[in-house]
């Protein structure tokens, strides 16, 4: 299992970021479900690059003693942290495992880069990210917080199936 951080995907000026899962069908631990290590959003962030790239998938050896699995029937709701170290469990079934993922930041946590696949650029278009806005007010005033931040560049992909497809010699 490759384990990650989302915060390494996309780093904002502040790591008030929340990603929400919902599941649409039962996941078990035959279904290989998310799994997280509690705890982990508050310490340091962990490298995903290897040789010079960013390669979305932690190169370090983790500790997964205290790893959890997010079991639960079809509708339950996960939450967790974009600082989280998580991965999914392999899927032991022939079935797939279909999960409905949403993002939320807080209205001044602007993106310092953005994930193509899943966010608007404020740079390119002003008016199309603040509709994303769920609650609160629009500002062009971020919150600028001391969080640890890599930037993911340069990127071979913007699919992380793809880029953890890519082997690590150590």
């Amino acid at each position: 299992m490759d384990w990650h951080q989302d915060w390494s995907f996309y780093p904002h000026t502040n790591d008030d970021l929340l990603a929400v899962g919902i599941y649409l069908e039962d996941c078990f631990e035959i279904n290989g479900p998310l799994k997280v290590i509690p705890g982990s959003h508050k310490n340091k962030l962990l490298s995903h690059h290897y040789k010079g790239s960013f390669i979305g998938k932690i190169n370090d050896k983790v500790d997964i003693k205290k790893a959890i699995s997010l079991t639960g029937s079809a509708g339950t709701v996960t939450f967790h942290h974009v600082r989280t170290i998580h991965g999914s469990g392999l899927n032991l079934t022939n079935n797939v495992r279909p999960l409905l993922l949403f993002g939320y930041s807080a209205v001044d946590a602007w993106p310092l880069t953005y994930d193509k696949g899943s966010s608007i650029d404020p740079n390119n278009s002003l008016k199309d990210f603040d509709k994303l806005i769920v609650k609160g007010k629009k500002t062009l005033i971020p919150r600028i917080a001391k969080v640890p931040i890599i930037m993911p560049l340069p990127r071979i992909s913007d699919s992380i199936y793809t880029l953890q497809k890519i082997k690590i010699k150590k």
